[in-house]
């Protein structure tokens, strides 16, 4: 069973950064997850069936997978509490919402020895005014 994600918000401004984004990571049983020992990273995808956007506005920015697409790049997360599986990530200039629409987020965690991921999470990035 997935890890169950929890955000701390769900609406982005579009093309936004600098700001952090706080999570936490339940295991199946609802308790928090201990992440000792496993390097999180924050995925961003979008289905090509949403059409919150359409295909040509969204083509030059995915990479296909399947059913779902990449939209920002791979962010690195901090640990605040990393036994308890709480943490934070930030947009940064390289990797921020730049599709608007819905899109979904999940935190992938590994080591060496072990690969899992959480839920994918529904969020959306709302139109912005900034231009860069």
């Amino acid at each position: 069973m997935a890890l169950k994600l929890v955000l701390d918000q769900h609406r982005f401004p579009r093309l936004d950064y600098g700001y952090n984004v706080a999570f936490k990571i339940y295991d199946e049983d609802e308790t928090a997850f201990d992440a000792t020992g496993l390097t999180g990273t924050a995925k961003f995808y979008k289905r090509h069936n949403d059409r919150s956007t359409f295909w040509r506005d969204v083509a030059r920015q995915v990479t296909v997978l399947g059913q779902v697409g990449t939209v920002i790049n791979d962010i690195a997360v901090s640990w605040t509490t990393q036994a308890s599986g709480e943490g934070t990530f930030a947009f940064t200039a390289q990797s921020r919402p730049n599709v608007t629409g819905y899109i979904e987020v999940e935190i992938q965690l590994t080591s060496s020895t072990v690969k899992r991921s959480t839920e994918l999470v529904r969020v959306f990035v709302s139109p912005s005014e900034s231009s860069t």
